[in-house]
């Protein structure tokens, strides 16, 4: 069982990572208090019910509504959720799409490092008031919000 005291994690975030970088990310997120709501394990195997259908819908649609993302694999566990997120893009246009030809603007050197003056990966508008754990477009961060965002709408519509 989860112990808060010997489970403790921390971020493993990398603080000068520009996590719109383009690249793939291997991603966990858990449901609140690490209650089973997806399903159960049943012989071995992952039995969805309604609540780890809707999380398969929207880890699915994801990839659907972001023109930089592409999925890979994924697997839904009763409490939790491992999959890996690719950024195919860099938002200010560096990177790679889709179909895997370089989009425009894109340098030919370190992709996803160029931003506006006063900027930095962790503040990428140079705005004085965002920092990090603010939401920044298109970032890793952001991507994972919108997800577990629909998630939790969609499954609180069942409970009604």
């Amino acid at each position: 069982p989860y112990n808060p005291a010997q489970h403790n994690r921390q971020s493993i975030c990398l603080p000068q990572w520009d996590y719109r970088r383009p690249g793939a990310y291997l991603v966990t997120t858990c449901t609140h208090d690490r209650v089973c709501l997806s399903g159960s394990v049943v012989d071995g195997r992952m039995a969805l019910n309604a609540y780890g259908r809707i999380v398969v819908e929207e880890w699915r649609r994801t990839e659907r509504v972001r023109d930089n993302v592409v999925l890979d694999a994924f697997v839904v566990m009763p409490n939790h959720v491992y999959g890996i997120i690719g950024i195919t893009a860099h938002p200010d246009g560096d990177g790679v799409n889709r179909d895997g030809n370089t989009s425009p603007g894109a340098s030919t050197g370190d992709i996803g490092t160029n931003h506006r003056r006063g900027s930095s990966p962790m503040n990428p508008y140079g705005h004085p008031n965002r920092s990090f754990g603010g939401t920044v477009a298109g970032s890793l961060s952001t991507i994972m919000r919108q997800f577990k965002s629909m998630v939790t709408t969609r499954a609180e519509r069942l409970t009604k």
